[in-house]
């Protein structure tokens, strides 16, 4: 697969998990969704990295890093903060849901910038 390809495929997995422990909240799919979000994001994170570092002239790589590490670091801590607000508040179902709309509105604006970077030829023709 390409690499834009497995960011796709990984985004689209990570999408479904959330959208499962919505439709389904029981116990065994609890954990299938949570083995496709480890997994999906295990995918994303070297790939990502890699793009990142074909893209970015030597003298920036370090920062371009940087950058992904602390935003990346940012979400890892407002991700469980978000999520435990919200299915406190609105019960497991509904809190799932509203995480499950959040993700997919993330999805599409990733979605919509790699196409951006992908059409704009910046991939030294390795996407």
């Amino acid at each position: 697969f390409s690499r834009k390809t497995l960011i796709y495929i990984s985004m689209l997995c990570l999408e479904l998990a959330f959208i499962s422990m919505v439709i389904f909240p029981a116990g065994k799919l609890y954990l299938i969704s949570s083995i496709l979000i480890g997994l999906c994001g295990g995918i994303v994170e070297p790939v990502l990295i890699v793009i990142i570092l074909e893209n970015t002239i030597p003298q920036r790589k370090g920062l371009a890093l940087t950058g992904r590490v602390l935003f990346n670091r940012l979400a890892m801590f407002l991700a469980p903060s978000i999520a435990g607000f919200l299915v406190t508040a609105f019960g497991v179902r509904k809190g799932f849901g509203m995480l499950a709309i959040m993700m997919l509105i993330i999805i599409l604006v990733t979605i919509s910038g790699m196409k951006i970077c992908f059409k704009g030829g910046r991939t030294n023709g390795k996407a």
